[in-house]
C-alpha cells in the first residue's frame, strides 16, 4: 500500500499532540456537574486521548510496515500486572472488568494506563517532544495554582461551577492530590535550576513555579508528601554526588551549567556541592521541619486560611491484616479488582465500629499497590513489585552512562526521580486519576528518553520479518489495537450513561420533577445497566409514592379507584427498579437493604409476603456486611413492625454488641420499651444515648419526658435544661421543662418557660391557659404529650 505523505505526517504528529494535550488538560479538565461527575470527566479525557494516541501510533506503524519500541523488562512486568488483573476479573465481570467507569483499579482502567505508558515510551523519544511535555506540564500547573489562589482569596463559593463546593476543592482531585501534584512540580523545578543551562527568563519562570508549588505543599500539609519530597531531594543529591565521583574518573560533570571550579570533585567536598544544590537542600530542610513540627509550622497556612481537611483511609495495620485474611482464603488472584470494599465489609477490624468511620465503606486500603494484595492476590502484588524493581534497576544502571547533553541529563534524572516519587506514593497512598496517570506518563517518558540516547535498546521489527519475538510483538500490537477500540466503545457508552444520569439527578434535585429525572435515568440504565442507576430510579419511585400519599390528605385528593391505580402502578415500578438493581449487582449489600426497606414499608398495608421478603433481603445484607450494626437494627424495626417484640429486642441487642456506642440502637430499644409501656426499662437506654450524643437536643428531650412520666422531676429538669441550652428554640423541651419546674414548686421558672414559648406561639390556647393558671397559682392544664416523640415539634 502506498503511503500518502500528508496522512503519514498526520499520523506521526497526532500521538504527540494528543499526549501533550492530555498532559496540559488532565490536571485542569472538568465538566459541569449536570453532565458528569468530576472523576468521570477526568477519566473520559484520559481514555479518549490515550486510545486515540495509541491508535494513531499503531496505524502509523502498520503503514510503515515496522514497529519500533523500547525494550525493557519493566514493560513486561507491567503487562503481567494487566494480565493478572484480567484473570482475577473473570469471576466478577460486572464489578471488576470495567466497574461503573472512573475506578482506577478495574481491568479496563489499568489497560488504559498501560497503553498510556507504552505509548509515552514510544512517543516521547526526542528532545523536542520531551521538552514540550515539560512545558505543557508547567503551564498546566500555573493554571492550577492560579485557580486555587483565586479561590482562596475569593472564598469557597467563588468559581465553584457547582463542583468546587468547599475550601479544599481543587482541579486535581482530593486535597492531598493537589499537594502531590505540586510536589512533583517542586522536584522538577529544583532539578531544572540545578542541572540546566538556561536563559534568565526560564530560570525566573521555574523559580516562580518552585515558590508556588512549595506554597501549595505547605498549604496541603500532608506529612507523607513531605517525607517523600525530602527523600526524593536527598536521592537527587546522592545521584549528583555519585555522578560527580564518576566525573573525577573522567566522566562528565553532574552540573554542566556551572564552571568546573565550582563542582565538587568528590564526596569529601560536600560543602561545595550543598552550595551548588541549594534548592534541594532547602526542600530537604523544609521537609524535615514540617514532618517533625507539623502542628506548629505545617498548619500555619491552613489554619490562617481556615482550611480543614480530613482524608480517611484504613490504617497500614488494618490493610495488612485484611491482606493476610485474603491470602488465607484466596491467595492466588485475590477477591477481584475493584472489590476491596467487599473484603473490608467482611473482615474489617472490630475497633472500627467504635470510631466515627464505622459506616464508611472503604474502596481501597492504606495504599493503592498495597491494596492489590487483597484485590489481585499474591501474583498480582508480586507483579507490581517486579515492575518497580526492574524500573528502579534500570534507573540505577542508567546513572553509569548518562549523556553529556544537559537537557537529556535533566530529562533522564528528573523523570526517574519524579517517577519514583509517584510510585512510592502509589504504594502508600491512593492516588487520583490525574496523579496516577502522571505516574505512567513519567515512567514512559523516562524509558523513552533512555531509548533516545541509546541507554535502552530500541527494537525495530519489520512486518516482513519472521521469528518468534517478531510474531509476539506483532500479536501484542494488534491485540492492543483491538483492545483500544473496544475500550473506547465500552467507556464511551459508560460516559453517555453517566451524562444521562447526571442530567436526571440534576433535574430531580433542582426542580423535583420526577418524570423528567426518571426519563433520563431510564435511558442511562438502558445504555449501561448499573445498580446505582436503578437505586436512583427506586428512590424517585419512593418520592412519587410519598407525594401521592400527601395528596390524599389535601382537598385535591384522588378518588379511591384512581388513587389505588396510581399507587399500585408506582409501587410496581419502584419494586421492579429495586429488583433490577439486585440483578445488576447482587454483591452490594445496599441493593438488598433497598429491597428490604421497600417491602418493610408495605407491612402496614397488609400486603402478603412483604414481611418474609423484607426479612430475607435484610438477612442477605447481613451476609454481605456482617459487621454493620445498622442492618440488625433494620431487622429489629422490621420485627417490631410485624409485632414480634422479643425478636426486635434480640436484633437490637446484636446491633449493640457490634457497636457499644450505637445511639440509634439505644434510642430504638428505648422507644420499643416505651411502646410496650415499660418506661423504667426505657430510661437506661436513653441515658446511654444521652451520654454518647451530648449535643443531641432531641435525645435529651425524650429522656426528660421519660423522667417526667416516671415522676423523677429533678432528673427531668436537668436533661430538659440541657436540651434548651443546645437548642433555645426547642418549644417542646421548654414545655416539659416548665411542667417539671411546676412539679418542683419553681413556679416563676415555669412561667418564664411558657412565656418564652408564647412569644413564638401567640395563638396557642393551651399555652395561654397554662400561663394563666400558673400566674393564678393553680395547677397547669394537663394538655401535653407524655411519651417521647422521635421527631418532636419545635
Amino acid at each position: 500500500m502506498q503511503n500518502s505523505p500528508k496522512v503519514s505526517a498526520f499520523l506521526e504528529k497526532a500521538p504527540v499532540f494528543l499526549l501533550l494535550g492530555l498532559t496540559f488538560l488532565l490536571p485542569i479538565f472538568f465538566l459541569p456537574a449536570s453532565l458528569s461527575t468530576f472523576p468521570f470527566s477526568k477519566h473520559l479525557l484520559l481514555t479518549l486521548a490515550t486510545l486515540l494516541a495509541f491508535i494513531a501510533w499503531a496505524v502509523s506503524s502498520l503503514r510503515q510496515g515496522k514497529i519500533s519500541y523500547a525494550k525493557d523488562f519493566s514493560q513486561a512486568f507491567l503487562a503481567l500486572v494487566l494480565i493478572v488483573t484480567l484473570v482475577a476479573s473473570l469471576g466478577f465481570v460486572k464489578q471488576s472488568l470495567f466497574g461503573i467507569g472512573p475506578e482506577i483499579d478495574t481491568f479496563g482502567s489499568l489497560a488504559i494506563f498501560f497503553i498510556l505508558f507504552f505509548t509515552a515510551t514510544n512517543i516521547f523519544s526526542t528532545k523536542k517532544t520531551i521538552f514540550n511535555f515539560y512545558i505543557a506540564l508547567f503551564a498546566s500547573f500555573f493554571v492550577v495554582a492560579l485557580f486555587q489562589i483565586i479561590r482562596l482569596l475569593g472564598g469557597a463559593g467563588f468559581l465553584s461551577f457547582g463542583i468546587f463546593t468547599d475550601a479544599t476543592s481543587n482541579l486535581i482531585g482530593k486535597w492531598n492530590d493537589l499537594g502531590v501534584f505540586a510536589g512533583a512540580i517542586t522536584l522538577l523545578s529544583v532539578f531544572f535550576l540545578e542541572l540546566l543551562p538556561s536563559s534568565t527568563f526560564f530560570k525566573r519562570v521555574v523559580a516562580v513555579a518552585l515558590v508556588l508549588s512549595l506554597f501549595i505543599v505547605f498549604l496541603v500539609n500532608f506529612p507523607m508528601l513531605w517525607a517523600f519530597l525530602g527523600i526524593a531531594s536527598a536521592l537527587f543529591l546522592f545521584i549528583a554526588a555519585y555522578i560527580d565521583k564518576q566525573s573525577a574518573k573522567g566522566s562528565t560533570s553532574a552540573f554542566p551549567a556551572s564552571s568546573s571550579e565550582d563542582m565538587p570533585a568528590s564526596f569529601g567536598k560536600m560543602k561545595k556541592m550543598v552550595r551548588s544544590s541549594l534548592p534541594s537542600v532547602i526542600v530537604i530542610v523544609l521537609a524535615i521541619l514540617c514532618i517533625f513540627f507539623s502542628d506548629s509550622i505545617g498548619n500555619v497556612l491552613s489554619s490562617r486560611l481556615h482550611i480543614q481537611n480530613l482524608e480517611v483511609r484504613p490504617s497500614l495495620q488494618a490493610t495488612y491484616d485484611l491482606g493476610v485474611t485474603t491470602l488465607k482464603e484466596k491467595p492466588i488472584f485475590g477477591i477481584g479488582p475493584n472489590r476491596f470494599v467487599n473484603q473490608w465489609l467482611m473482615a474489617k477490624p472490630d475497633s472500627v465500629n467504635t470510631s466515627v468511620f464505622w459506616d464508611t465503606d472503604f474502596v481501597y486500603g492504606f495504599g493503592f499497590i498495597l491494596s492489590s494484595l487483597v484485590t489481585i492476590g499474591v501474583i498480582g502484588f508480586l507483579a507490581w513489585v517486579a515492575f518497580l524493581f526492574f524500573f528502579v534497576k534500570r534507573g540505577i544502571k542508567s546513572l553509569r552512562s548518562l549523556p553529556e547533553d544537559p537537557f537529556f541529563r535533566y530529562f533522564i534524572l528528573s523523570s526517574f526521580v519524579v517517577s519514583l516519587y509517584f510510585w512510592a506514593l502509589n504504594v502508600f497512598y491512593v492516588p487520583s486519576i490525574t496523579t496516577f496517570a502522571l505516574s505512567f506518563l513519567f515512567s514512559g517518558l523516562f524509558l523513552g528518553s533512555l531509548s533516545s540516547v541509546g541507554i535502552v535498546e530500541r527494537k525495530d521489527l519489520s512486518f516482513s520479518s519472521s521469528g518468534n519475538s517478531t510474531l509476539l510483538v506483532k500479536a501484542l500490537c494488534v491485540l492492543l489495537l483491538v483492545l483500544s477500540v473496544f475500550l473506547g466503545f465500552v467507556y464511551g457508552k459508560k460516559f453517555v450513561a453517566m451524562a444521562m444520569f447526571q442530567r436526571g439527578a440534576y433535574a430531580f434535585n433542582t426542580t423535583g420533577n420526577g418524570d423528567t429525572a426518571e426519563g433520563y435515568i431510564v435511558r442511562a440504565a438502558s445504555i449501561s445497566p448499573e445498580d446505582i442507576y436503578y437505586r436512583a430510579l427506586s428512590d424517585i419511585g419512593v418520592a412519587r409514592l410519598n407525594r401521592l400519599l400527601a395528596v390524599q390528605n389535601t382537598k385535591d385528593k384522588l378518588s379511591d379507584d384512581d388513587y389505588k391505580k396510581a399507587f399500585d402502578a408506582d409501587l410496581q415500578n419502584t419494586l421492579n427498579y429495586a429488583d433490577k438493581a439486585l440483578q445488576a449487582n447482587p454483591g452490594d449489600y445496599k441493593n438488598w437493604i433497598l429491597r428490604g426497606n421497600l417491602y418493610s414499608s408495605l407491612i402496614p398495608l397488609k400486603i402478603s409476603g412483604a414481611y418474609e421478603t423484607a426479612r430475607a433481603a435484610y438477612t442477605q445484607a447481613v451476609a454481605l456486611n456482617p459487621k454493620s450494626p445498622s442492618i440488625p437494627l433494620l431487622l429489629g424495626r422490621l420485627e417490631l413492625a410485624n409485632g414480634n417484640y422479643a425478636n426486635a429486642l434480640d436484633y437490637v441487642g446484636k446491633s449493640l454488641n457490634l457497636k457499644r456506642n450505637f445511639i440509634d440502637g439505644y434510642v430504638f430499644r428505648g422507644q420499643a420499651e416505651v411502646q410496650k409501656g415499660d418506661i423504667a426499662s426505657a430510661i437506661p437506654d436513653f441515658e446511654n444515648a444521652a451520654v454518647i450524643a451530648q449535643n443531641n437536643s432531641q435525645i435529651f428531650f425524650q429522656l426528660g419526658v421519660l423522667y417526667y412520666n416516671a415522676k423523677k422531676y429533678e432528673n427531668a429538669v436537668g436533661v430538659l435544661e440541657r436540651a434548651v441550652i443546645i437548642d433555645p428554640s426547642y418549644a417542646n423541651a421548654r414545655y416539659f421543662l416548665g411542667l417539671s419546674y411546676d412539679k418542683l414548686g419553681r413556679v416563676d421558672d415555669a412561667i418564664a418557660q411558657f412565656t418564652e414559648i408564647q412569644k413564638n406561639n401567640p395563638d396557642n390556647q393551651d399555652v395561654a391557659t397554662i400561663l394563666k393558671n400558673l400566674k393564678a397559682e393553680k395547677s397547669p392544664a394537663p394538655a401535653a404529650k407524655t411519651t417521647p416523640s422521635p421527631t418532636p415539634k419545635k
